[in-house]
Protein backbone atom coordinates (compact mmCIF):
# COMPACT_ATOMS: atom_id res chain seq x y z
CA UNK A 1 0.00 0.00 0.00
CA UNK A 2 1.23 3.46 -0.79
CA UNK A 3 1.97 5.92 1.99
CA UNK A 4 -0.78 8.23 0.67
CA UNK A 5 -3.37 5.43 0.79
CA UNK A 6 -2.39 4.56 4.34
CA UNK A 7 -2.75 8.21 5.35
CA UNK A 8 -6.22 8.37 3.74
CA UNK A 9 -7.29 5.24 5.61
CA UNK A 10 -6.03 6.70 8.90
CA UNK A 11 -7.92 9.97 8.30
CA UNK A 12 -11.11 8.04 7.49
CA UNK A 13 -10.70 5.92 10.65
CA UNK A 14 -10.29 9.04 12.81
CA UNK A 15 -13.33 10.71 11.24
CA UNK A 16 -15.40 7.53 11.59
CA UNK A 17 -14.45 7.19 15.26
CA UNK A 18 -15.25 10.83 16.03
CA UNK A 19 -18.63 10.74 14.28
CA UNK A 20 -19.98 7.24 14.88
CA UNK A 21 -18.72 6.32 18.33
CA UNK A 22 -19.79 7.90 21.64
CA UNK A 23 -17.63 10.70 22.99
CA UNK A 24 -19.94 11.10 25.95
CA UNK A 25 -23.37 10.80 27.45
CA UNK A 26 -25.51 13.45 29.13
CA UNK A 27 -27.56 12.28 32.08
CA UNK A 28 -30.46 14.50 33.13
CA UNK A 29 -31.51 13.43 36.61
CA UNK A 30 -34.56 15.73 36.69
CA UNK A 31 -35.98 14.41 33.39
CA UNK A 32 -34.60 10.92 34.08
CA UNK A 33 -33.23 10.86 30.55
CA UNK A 34 -29.99 10.47 28.60
CA UNK A 35 -28.45 11.68 25.35
CA UNK A 36 -25.43 10.05 23.71
CA UNK A 37 -23.20 12.36 21.69
CA UNK A 38 -20.17 12.13 19.43
CA UNK A 39 -16.98 14.22 19.31
CA UNK A 40 -18.88 16.83 17.28
CA UNK A 41 -21.37 17.17 20.19
CA UNK A 42 -24.05 15.80 17.89
CA UNK A 43 -26.04 12.58 17.57
CA UNK A 44 -24.01 9.51 16.69
CA UNK A 45 -23.54 9.40 12.92
CA UNK A 46 -23.98 13.15 12.42
CA UNK A 47 -20.82 14.89 11.21
CA UNK A 48 -22.00 18.47 11.68
CA UNK A 49 -20.97 20.39 14.79
CA UNK A 50 -23.77 20.36 17.33
CA UNK A 51 -24.59 21.26 20.91
CA UNK A 52 -25.21 18.91 23.80
CA UNK A 53 -27.99 21.23 24.98
CA UNK A 54 -29.88 20.80 21.69
CA UNK A 55 -29.76 17.00 21.56
CA UNK A 56 -32.97 15.00 21.92
CA UNK A 57 -33.12 12.98 25.12
CA UNK A 58 -34.55 9.56 25.73
CA UNK A 59 -36.02 8.26 28.98
CA UNK A 60 -33.78 5.90 30.90
CA UNK A 61 -33.27 4.53 34.41
CA UNK A 62 -30.16 6.61 35.03
CA UNK A 63 -29.16 4.89 38.25
CA UNK A 64 -27.90 2.01 36.10
CA UNK A 65 -25.16 4.09 34.44
CA UNK A 66 -22.03 4.13 36.62
CA UNK A 67 -20.09 7.39 36.61
CA UNK A 68 -16.93 5.28 36.67
CA UNK A 69 -17.37 4.63 32.92
CA UNK A 70 -16.15 8.16 32.27
CA UNK A 71 -12.64 9.54 32.14
CA UNK A 72 -14.09 12.94 32.96
CA UNK A 73 -17.31 13.91 34.74
CA UNK A 74 -18.85 17.40 34.59
CA UNK A 75 -21.77 18.20 36.88
CA UNK A 76 -24.11 21.15 36.64
CA UNK A 77 -27.22 20.98 38.79
CA UNK A 78 -29.35 18.02 37.70
CA UNK A 79 -27.18 17.41 34.61
CA UNK A 80 -24.10 15.20 34.49
CA UNK A 81 -21.95 14.86 31.38
CA UNK A 82 -19.73 11.79 31.15
CA UNK A 83 -16.82 11.96 28.71
CA UNK A 84 -15.24 8.68 27.63
CA UNK A 85 -11.97 10.16 26.33
CA UNK A 86 -10.23 13.49 25.82
CA UNK A 87 -7.55 14.87 23.51
CA UNK A 88 -4.81 13.13 25.50
CA UNK A 89 -6.59 9.76 25.76
CA UNK A 90 -8.22 9.48 22.35
CA UNK A 91 -7.42 6.10 20.78
CA UNK A 92 -6.99 7.69 17.34
CA UNK A 93 -4.42 10.42 16.79
CA UNK A 94 -3.20 11.94 13.54
CA UNK A 95 -0.10 9.76 13.64
CA UNK A 96 -1.13 6.46 15.21
CA UNK A 97 -3.69 4.26 16.90
CA UNK A 98 -3.11 3.84 20.62
CA UNK A 99 -4.18 0.23 21.12
CA UNK A 100 -4.11 0.53 24.92
CA UNK A 101 -6.47 3.52 24.87
CA UNK A 102 -8.66 1.77 22.27
CA UNK A 103 -8.92 -1.30 24.50
CA UNK A 104 -9.89 0.87 27.51
CA UNK A 105 -12.47 2.74 25.43
CA UNK A 106 -13.96 -0.49 24.02
CA UNK A 107 -14.28 -1.94 27.53
CA UNK A 108 -16.29 1.12 28.59
CA UNK A 109 -18.45 0.88 25.47
CA UNK A 110 -19.07 -2.84 26.03
CA UNK A 111 -20.40 -2.08 29.51
CA UNK A 112 -22.45 0.91 28.33
CA UNK A 113 -23.79 -1.07 25.37
CA UNK A 114 -25.01 -3.82 27.70
CA UNK A 115 -26.63 -1.29 30.07
CA UNK A 116 -28.42 0.53 27.25
CA UNK A 117 -29.32 -2.64 25.36
CA UNK A 118 -27.90 -1.40 22.06
CA UNK A 119 -24.85 -1.71 19.88
CA UNK A 120 -22.36 1.13 20.26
Amino acid sequence: MEKKQIEQIRIKAIRDFQVNRPYGIRIDFKKRAIALFNRKYNLLGKSEDGSIDALPVEPYDIEDIPLSLAQEVKKSGDIVDLFFYNDETTPYTKTAIDTGQLLNYNRRMFTLSALLGRKL
